[in-house]
């Protein structure tokens, strides 16, 4: 999935992901805090990042992110 955001020099991003049920609810599967200093630095980054949901490490997720200082949505 494609997620455009606009920032106002926030240092991180907070995601929270679900599971997506056709005949049940959907199931928090955790969330995860992506820094983006380096983001802002290099423009682009691809890294995996824990989820948590609570106190414990559910799992991980891959966040593939690119900045456009510039871009007018």
């Amino acid at each position: 999935d494609v997620i455009t955001l606009k920032s106002k020099g926030q240092e991180f991003a907070k995601i929270k992901l679900k599971d997506r049920d056709r005949l049940s609810l959907n199931d928090r599967l955790g969330k995860a805090e992506i820094p983006l200093t380096s983001v802002y630095a290099a423009g682009k980054s691809s890294q995996w990042y824990p989820l948590q949901k609570g106190d414990k490490i559910t799992g991980e997720v891959l966040v593939e992110i690119e900045y456009h200082p510039n871009t007018v949505v």
